[in-house]
């Protein structure tokens, strides 16, 4: 089975590479569900020597971008297939969520010869079966689902109809809340892939004790992809 790492951090990918993952997805602000990082935390994980596979997310919130988010995606895009990325992660929909087609067959275009993922914005697509034969078409790698469920396991019915679909002509990714302990629901289903983060907290700084009022900024969480943990995932799901 192929373990993906969702890395927020220069350390997970470290982590991630030293359990021996397959790759990760560099994003920041897991909070947020995740937006694209710097360039700089690019060319950072890059030289890491991994394949590293970028989130393409301008901002949090709804996948129905303006034109100047979608270009903005288009250009990050350019500049992850100039740096040398193995792939991007994308997802855009319609208004009426359906996928945005011409939107993607761009971006897919764009994206050659790197792979891309269709994220979980396939999650709150109307009709899946239809989504996931148009994302064949476009020539996408990977499907990162829930089984449009907020967690995974909960969708396991729509994923194991989203794999028997797709007859292996592109890749079926669970991922969202895929722990220790139901991790070997998804190898025992058949499902080559899968994706989750390991994320653990670390302590907080102790806030300045000559401020009078505190900062919420301050005490957001802080902290990267746990080795045990993703160490302990490889040796469970390790054929």
């Amino acid at each position: 089975m192929q373990i993906e790492v969702c890395a927020s951090t220069l350390n997970s990918v470290v982590h991630a590479k030293q359990a021996g993952a397959h790759r990760v997805e560099l994003c920041t602000e897991l909070g947020l569900g995740g937006l694209t990082p710097s360039f700089g935390m690019i060319n950072q994980a890059l030289l890491l020597d991994f394949p590293i596979h970028v989130l393409i997310r301008p901002r949090s919130g709804h996948f129905v971008y303006s034109n100047h988010e979608i270009k903005m995606m288009f250009d990050d895009i350019v500049q992850c297939k100039e740096l040398g990325c193995a792939g991007v992660v994308v997802g855009v929909l319609s208004e009426d969520y359906d996928l945005a087609h011409q939107v993607l067959a761009t971006m897919v275009k764009l994206a050659d010869p790197m792979q891309i993922t269709f994220h979980r914005a396939f999650d709150l697509v109307k009709d899946p079966q239809k989504s996931l034969e148009t994302l064949i078409d476009l020539g996408f790698t990977r499907i990162l689902t829930s089984g449009q469920k907020n967690m995974a396991l909960d969708g396991l019915a729509l994923l194991q109809n989203l794999l028997e679909w797709s007859d292996s002509r592109i890749q079926i990714m669970p991922g969202g809340g895929i722990n220790l302990d139901n991790c070997l629901v998804f190898k025992e289903a058949g499902f080559k892939h899968l994706h989750f983060s390991g994320f653990k907290s670390l302590p907080l700084y102790a806030l300045p004790t000559h401020l009078k009022t505190s900062f919420s900024f301050l005490e957001q969480p802080v902290g990267h992809s746990d080795l045990d943990f993703l160490q302990k995932m490889k040796e469970k799901l390790t054929d």
